[in-house]
């Protein structure tokens, strides 16, 4: 009874400063700047990888015709996407806590400030 209560109470708090957060995140330009440049970084990765698997496999494709053998399966997956999200990974790395230093300094306050 009484502990499910606190817990949806808890909750409900967190959802609420969830929401509050995320909100003003997109009420100022910098979630759009960092969302820009997440969205350059991953989409001009993506194209120099995709554009090196078409020449690949156009490659491998003449050259197994030229010899008459067997056409080599490329995979998309293995040579596109994994290295995509392995770049947004990395990315990630760096743009995540730019997005949460707003949160943490806020969360501090003076406090973090007047520690020296």
């Amino acid at each position: 009874g009484y502990r499910l209560k606190q817990k949806a109470e808890f909750m409900r708090n967190i959802i609420t400063i969830f929401w509050r957060e995320y909100k003003s995140y997109y009420v100022s330009p910098i979630a759009y700047v960092v969302i820009g440049v997440f969205l350059i970084l991953v989409s001009n990765r993506f194209i120099y990888k995709f554009n090196d698997f078409v020449q690949m496999s156009f490659m491998a494709t003449a050259q197994a015709v030229n010899t008459q053998s067997l056409i080599p399966k490329f995979s998309i997956n293995d040579s596109v996407i994994r290295y995509v999200f392995h770049n947004i990974r990395n990315i990630s790395l760096f743009l995540l806590p730019m997005i949460t230093m707003r949160l943490l300094l806020r969360s501090a306050g003076p406090a973090l400030w007047n520690c020296c």
